[in-house]
């Protein structure tokens, strides 16, 4: 299967995160990418966007062994 569009779902406070799923869509050689940006404290109130590639790449920081609590209120509107 020849992947040709992802989403990128990512907590990404410090842009890392971004940066690590981007290189991932890189790496597969991605043509189309979806950005689904959920740190900011507006997304929590966002619409559930449509998910349309052939893949989803989640990404999120662990601290301490768990994810942010942020990160898992925002990602259950998905």
């Amino acid at each position: 299967m020849k992947i040709t569009s992802t989403d990128l779902i990512y907590f990404s406070p410090t842009q890392t995160t971004k940066k690590i799923i981007e290189s991932i869509s890189i790496g597969l050689q991605v043509n189309k990418e979806k950005h689904i940006n959920i740190t900011l404290p507006q997304a929590g109130g966002e619409s559930p966007p449509l998910l349309k590639g052939d893949l989803a790449i989640i990404g999120a920081p662990v601290y301490g062994g768990r994810l942010p609590e942020m990160f898992i209120s925002r990602f259950k509107n998905i």
